[in-house]
């Protein structure tokens, strides 16, 4: 979502002055922890099934997912300090990119889980129907 609708807007109100651009940057950060905190129950989530058994997931699968979610993490700090620098210090082309193609990073790893989870679901429900 952000990658092509709000961090767009970004360069774009960077050209009309800092005030548009910090009051825009402050809003989209005020509203963020709505999309982050499913995201981190989700990996809560995953995570919780490495202790809890579940023979109708595969281990692997799980394991993968967590270690995309590990990923995931260890991405967000280089767009989370690019975001930070330029409400602190006004648009830069460098930390634009930065955030750009950080986030980049995070939607590809982000997909990846949706549609290993998405495989992990159907294979849950695969093999419960088959025991039906």
């Amino acid at each position: 979502q952000g990658q092509f609708t709000l961090y767009p807007i970004y360069a774009d109100l960077a050209k009309i002055g800092p005030e548009a651009f910090n009051a825009f940057g402050h809003g989209y950060l005020s509203r963020l922890q709505s999309v982050v905190f499913p995201a981190a129950a989700m990996c809560l989530v995953w995570v919780s099934l490495l202790w809890i058994p579940n023979g109708n997931v595969p281990r692997r699968t799980v394991w993968a997912i967590v270690g995309l979610c590990v990923a995931f993490v260890a991405v967000t700090p280089f767009a989370a300090t690019a975001q930070d620098q330029m409400l602190a210090n006004g648009f830069s082309d460098l930390l634009y990119a930065r955030l750009i193609w950080s986030n980049a990073v995070r939607s590809v790893l982000f997909t990846a889980i949706g549609l290993l989870s998405l495989a992990a679901s159907r294979s849950r429900w695969a093999t419960r129907s088959n025991h039906e």
